[in-house]
């Protein structure tokens, strides 16, 4: 008997020392609010932070993303949001894949917790029989999009707590039993930095983007002044730290392109408090790199990192690092918390930054509808830490399948116009470039683009330009090739001011335009043009389009 007790007490500890063995490697979000606390934050039941999107709306395409040292079998994901009646449609990726016709990831329920004040959303598996069941997923990246809303109205989520379970093994194979997965959390100190050369503009360039496990964004040497080699950071902690090793992304990593014409580093100097000083090698390969110093640096309150060598870019000659953490010497990870530069913009582009922007005129369709069951919209969102992310043809399928053209990156204003610049590509959203690289620990290949975007309403256009402006807009629509009983022009709902929701229905094709002329007038549109989109744009929360009836 005690001879069994003690099997049964090891299999648990063995297990319990496994779970903890999975650490988190990234934790981040698309944008925070100032009280926003860290995203690992989450994952301690001790912690009582929360996270909110940095947006004035309600946050539609924000959300929190992490990366897992080893693969995680998942059963179950709960989170926990402040019940206040926001009833977000949330979307979950587990390696770059979401909601497909053969692996359907789908909330089961969304449970209210009176005492607490709580919402918790489930996210589980089904088969065909609607079944509810495991998530089947050996899971290393996991993003949590806030997808969308049912009404203009919602607030934006207030995420307080998010829990991983596993299933364990039992006799009874029908019998499930869980437990949640205890994640080893990076130690955080509070940080200070400076580099000696950082690339205009310093806000999507600056140092501290090492330490804010976004892999698209870096720290970059100024190619046009220095060619890296002799660039240095300068840390110092909060309190004193020992590091035994790094973990290194090297280059730029937002994609294959960027990656390749853009300096890496081949070696780093580093030089502690005491003046001890290592010599480390990097490879020049995209993804994690494990790095192990000969011997640790101990007590260290101020570290200096030098670019001793560097692999030259087939293009630039800015020198880049996307991520960085340190290792102490019992093998736990140390992030450094280092604040990111606040983006100044004038109070002019207020009305831009922080909200959802989406295109409302859709299909144009014989006969009378009420509303359409997909829309290839195009959505727009600038985020106020001066990064930003655009879907072309955004539209859904009979399928189920979602595809669209997107561009993300970052932003600055330069004189009266809009600059954005970052990577482009194509993607069906089953698998999102976001947490794709984690996984394959490569990342994607994309185009480098850079644009101007301006913002002007459709009433302050010249009668000419509005004219042209609505006959692209006409011609880039699918149009039936006749119409029985008249037309409509189908538009997505939920679109600020667009309270009343007229129907854009009319007996003749001629008729239909000059409605439709009238309706944009009336709601007074803002003109997007530039390069890379064009078009009539409102801000809405519920930019993946209408459903019938609403």
């Amino acid at each position: 008997m005690n001879r069994l007790l003690f099997v049964a007490l090891l299999s648990m500890f063995s297990f319990f020392v496994h779970a903890e063995d999975i650490a988190v490697l990234a934790a981040s979000a698309t944008s925070s609010t100032k009280n926003s606390t860290d995203i690992t934050c989450l994952l301690d039941s001790k912690c009582k932070g929360k996270w909110q999107p940095a947006s004035r709306d309600a946050g539609v395409d924000e959300g929190i993303y992490l990366q897992f040292s080893s693969a995680v079998s998942l059963y179950s994901i709960e989170l926990d949001i402040v019940d206040d009646n926001t009833d977000p449609s949330l979307v979950l990726y587990l390696n770059g894949k979401t909601t497909g016709p053969d692996d359907v990831v789908y909330i089961v329920n969304s449970s209210k917790q009176p005492e607490s004040k709580m919402v918790t959303y489930t996210f589980m598996g089904r088969d065909e029989d609607n079944f509810q069941h495991s998530l089947h997923t050996d899971a290393r990246a996991v993003f949590i999009k806030i997808n969308g809303f049912s009404t203009m109205q919602a607030h934006k989520p207030t995420f307080k707590a998010l829990r991983f379970y596993r299933r364990l093994k039992t006799d009874d194979p029908k019998k499930v039993v869980t437990a949640l997965v205890q994640f080893r959390l990076p130690a955080i100190v509070k940080t200070e930095i400076n580099a000696s050369s950082i690339l205009a503009p310093t806000t999507a360039y600056h140092p501290a983007n090492l330490f804010d496990s976004r892999y698209d964004f870096a720290w970059s040497t100024d190619g046009a002044k220095v060619n890296g080699i002799g660039e240095k950071l300068n840390l110092t902690f909060a309190h004193e730290v020992n590091i035994a090793g790094l973990y290194v992304w090297n280059g730029y990593q937002r994609s294959t392109t960027h990656f390749d014409k853009n300096g890496r580093v081949k070696s780093l100097q580093l030089t502690s408090t005491q003046g001890d000083s290592q010599r480390l090698a990097l490879e020049s390969t995209s993804g994690l790199q494990k790095i192990t110093l000969a011997k640790p640096l101990l007590k260290v309150k101020q570290l200096t990192i030098e670019i001793a060598d560097i692999y030259k870019g087939s293009a630039y000659k800015d020198v880049l690092i996307s991520e960085l953490r340190f290792i102490d010497d019992q093998g736990n990870i140390v992030l450094p918390n280092v604040g990111l530069p606040k983006v100044v913009y004038e109070k002019k582009w207020d009305d831009f930054i922080g909200s959802s922007w989406s295109t409302f005129l859709q299909t144009i369709s014989p006969g009378m509808s009420e509303c359409i069951n997909s829309c290839n919209t195009k959505r727009l969102r600038l985020r106020p830490n001066g990064t930003f992310v655009i879907y072309l043809d955004f539209g859904g399928s009979g399928d189920g399948s979602v595809s669209a053209n997107v561009l993300e990156g970052n932003w600055a204003v330069e004189q009266d116009k809009l600059r954005i610049f970052g990577k482009r590509y194509t993607t069906e959203l089953h698998s999102s470039d976001y947490v794709q690289a984690a996984e394959n620990k490569t990342v994607p290949t994309a185009k480098i683009f850079q644009s101007y975007l301006t913002f002007t309403r459709y009433n302050d256009l010249s009668k000419d330009k509005q004219e042209k402006v609505f006959q692209a807009l006409v011609k880039s629509r699918p149009q039936p090739t006749a119409g029985q009983g008249g037309f409509t022009w189908e538009k997505t709902c939920n679109i600020a001011p667009d309270s009343q929701n007229d129907l854009l229905f009319s007996s003749s094709w001629q008729a239909l335009l000059d409605n439709t002329r009238r309706y944009i007038e009336k709601i007074n549109p803002y003109y997007i043009e530039s390069s890379v989109v064009t078009d009539l744009f409102m801000p809405s929360n519920n930019v993946y389009g209408c459903y019938v009836g609403c």
